[in-house]
């Protein structure tokens, strides 16, 4: 089965390939929704005083079927884009088996 992110992803980087993203007349959330995926976008912000580059955000853009498409931005002193990442549905914590991680060692609970 393809998820929504899987197909946005492979959109959204061939379209900021080709100059899209420096080409202002299109976003990459209007290009999605002239697709006719539906998706929330949000994007959170981290700071780092002790490296070079002041702040990095994280955009994500969580789709219906649950599946998320995520890339960083380096947005100062320069703007520079990773490209975007597709993440499958997240299963509900009652489905996953436990799993502890001590020393190293991984243990399936």
């Amino acid at each position: 089965m393809t998820h929504d992110a899987e197909i946005a992803v492979t959109l959204m980087n061939r379209w900021q390939r080709s100059g899209g993203e420096s080409d202002n007349r299109t976003s990459h959330l209007q290009l999605l929704r002239e697709g006719g995926l539906s998706f929330e976008a949000t994007r959170a912000g981290f700071k780092n005083a002790a490296a070079e580059w002041s702040r990095v955000e994280v955009e994500c853009l969580t789709f219906t079927d649950g599946s998320r498409a995520l890339r960083l931005v380096h947005a100062e002193p320069t703007r520079l884009l990773t490209s975007w990442s597709a993440v499958w549905p997240l299963r509900p914590v009652s489905s996953c088996r436990s799993v502890s991680v001590c020393d190293g060692q991984v243990n399936n609970d």
